[in-house]
């Protein structure tokens, strides 16, 4: 029986067996319905011939969409094949399972493996030519990470994270074993709220062996084949390590690599003693990672400037209140950062932090969106939908945009505040709910009150307390800090080795206006980065490209601009251009720089008749 499994949008892992004709729609007759704006009432359709399963795109206002590719014709799909419809992303395939981690935001997706002949006992085999290991590297990682007095009682995401970098790994999952008469459960990913692919077969096999079991040659093996947004398929080889005491498996750890054999001279023995270090992790029943110090988070705001000194030491304080906060400033100033640096830093740093732009919600789902909706409450909701609020819940509720919200649900979130609980669509009993909401919007509310288009008795239940946002010319100093965490967040997702800019390269950012603000210059040094040739960013690539952002495209037409659709393709050109010239005419590498499928680079490059030489 094949099935098609919903991962992304409102139904996350929810599963349908598929009949001879199955049809996706916004629509009530339609087989399998999804309540979404950018999906069509008849979207596609898949149906069985010759014993194989074809879909079909029904003229659909947005296209459906295959492993990344626009569906212009009847297709056949193979286990593993992502579809995309509006908002909404399907996995095709007879045997997936996924399983969320306990932040909530991670998962571990389980699939069965082609050839089960290809796992075989860690340490059984020869060390490959350059492959080598060294155990004090592992443990004086696990040093360092755990060195803090803070770290005794180290979270599954510290320890995880610290044995992967010893190991040498690039992803990896810690996963508690079943206990009796409940499932396999998900405790962490790395990287954090990461997707991880884990073979189902290996896992079953070193649950009921006990040993350390690898594969060497997983890319083959694997027969997730989804596309990026699912999973980041490249794997190289896999290791599943049980974590045991007193003879009894606890946990299990699976980690991976691009990098094929990369575990066959790995001490297994060390890692499986200190694995163990995990198993204190597996009873704690936090939902969310424990935090680092809030300032020197990964994520934490940028704070060099005496305009952000001044704001994050308000927010310290108001992060220990439970009254709503209102957070102002232009668009892209990191208010949703803000907003989650303070909900780590308060009393509810255990419980979830949820975020909802209201910009997004269509106005005739918000409802069900932000209170959620009982079985039956309107045609379509066949099943019960627990809404943001109570996702929310005894956690922090982060309303983004919250000036785009229709004046109907302003009533009910007024309500919602004020009384402590609500009423799903459709229900006639009151939910009890205690969230801490933080409203963001960039627009003047108080403006928008005197128009009539907000709600005078709404805004003052928002603005309870408030932070205003500077914009990135007010704060200045915190331009290359910020620009050096772009530049190692590139790094590491491309996998390169930029050494950052040069200082006059970084006095022409300082002195640059960035309307769009952090969101701008995040954009603009992934740009610059891309096209950039050498490891060091200088002031002539800057300069380049911010006359090229500034003159909207010009063209041999003097000062005329180039149509949006020509200068948006001549600047996707280069990028495709740089990325292939930077990877050496490999077009697998040039499409992990880019970020996108490799089929999506192939069509690309037929589209813009690139010659591709390999290095």
């Amino acid at each position: 029986m094949s099935t098609l499994l919903v991962t992304h949008g409102h139904h996350f892992g929810v599963r349908y067996d598929l009949m001879e004709r199955t049809t996706i729609g916004r629509s009530s007759s339609c087989s399998i319905q999804l309540l979404d704006e950018k999906v069509s009432r008849l979207h596609s359709t898949l149906y069985r011939e010759d014993g194989h399963v074809w879909i079909r795109d029904e003229g659909s206002s947005n296209g459906t969409g295959v492993n990344g590719e626009l569906l212009l014709e009847p297709r056949r799909l193979q286990a593993g094949d992502e579809i995309a419809v509006g908002n909404n992303l399907l996995l095709f395939d007879s045997d997936i399972t996924i399983l969320r981690d306990r932040e909530g935001a991670g998962a571990v997706i389980l699939s069965r493996i082609a050839d089960a002949t290809a796992v075989t006992e860690a340490g059984t085999g020869a060390s490959p030519d350059g492959v080598a290991f060294h155990t004090e590297g592992l443990i004086g990682a696990l040093a360092r990470a755990l060195a803090s007095p803070k770290e005794r009682r180290a979270s599954p995401w510290t320890v995880l994270e610290a044995l992967v970098r010893g190991i040498g790994a690039d992803r990896a999952a810690l996963l508690r074993a079943p206990e009796e008469g409940e499932p396999l459960k998900a405790v962490a990913t790395y990287p954090a709220r990461g997707r991880v692919a884990v073979p189902q077969d290996l896992v079953e096999r070193c649950l009921s062996e006990g040993k350390a079991l690898r594969m060497d040659d997983a890319v083959s093996d694997l027969r997730i084949r989804a596309g990026r947004s699912v999973i980041e398929s490249r794997i190289g080889s896999v290791l599943c390590i049980p974590v045991s005491r007193g003879g009894r498996v606890l946990a299990l750890l699976y980690v991976d690599s691009q990098v094929r054999g990369a575990f066959r001279s790995l001490p297994v023995g060390v890692v499986e003693d200190l694995a163990v270090l995990l198993l204190p992790s597996l009873m704690e029943p936090s939902p969310q990672p424990a935090p680092a110090p809030p300032d020197a988070a990964e994520d934490a705001p940028v704070s060099q400037s005496p305009a952000m000194h001044r704001l994050l030491k308000l927010a310290r304080r108001y992060a220990t209140s439970t009254a709503t906060l209102l957070l102002t400033g232009e668009s892209g100033t990191g208010k949703e950062v803000i907003a989650r640096w303070i909900h780590h830093l308060g009393p509810r740093r255990e419980r979830p932090f949820v975020a909802v732009n209201c910009g997004a919600l269509p106005e005739a789902l918000a409802e069900s969106e932000l209170f959620g909706h009982e079985k039956g409450a309107f045609t379509g909701a066949v099943l019960k939908r627990v809404g943001m609020f109570e996702q929310a819940d005894r956690g922090t509720l982060l309303l983004d945009e919250v000036g785009d919200l229709p004046p109907p649900i302003q009533v009910k979130l007024l309500r919602a505040l004020q009384e402590g609980r609500f009423y799903r669509v459709g229900g006639t009993r009151p939910v009890e709910c205690d969230v801490r909401v933080i409203a963001a919007t960039h627009r003047d509310l108080e403006e928008m009150v005197r128009e009539g288009r907000f709600r005078e008795d709404l805004f003052y239940r928002l603005n309870v307390l408030r932070l205003e946002v500077p914009p990135l010319r007010e704060r200045i100093a915190d331009i290359e800090p910020l620009v050096q965490r772009f530049v190692e967040r590139f790094n590491a997702r491309a996998g390169t080795a930029f050494r950052g800019f040069t200082p006059e390269a970084m006095g022409l950012l300082e002195a640059h206006p960035w309307p769009g603000n952090v969101r701008e210059i995040e954009n603009f040094v992934e740009r610059v980065m891309v096209l950039c040739e050498e490891d060091v960013v200088d002031a002539d690539a800057v300069r380049e490209q911010i006359s090229e952002a500034g003159d909207g495209g010009g063209s041999a037409l003097g000062d005329r601009p180039l149509p949006l659709a020509a200068a948006v393709a001549r600047l996707e050109r280069q990028l495709v251009e740089a990325a292939l010239r930077k990877a050496g005419g490999k077009k697998s590498h040039a499409a992990r720089i880019l970020g996108i499928s490799r089929p999506t680079l192939d069509r690309k490059i037929e589209e813009y008749a690139l010659e591709v030489v390999r290095r």
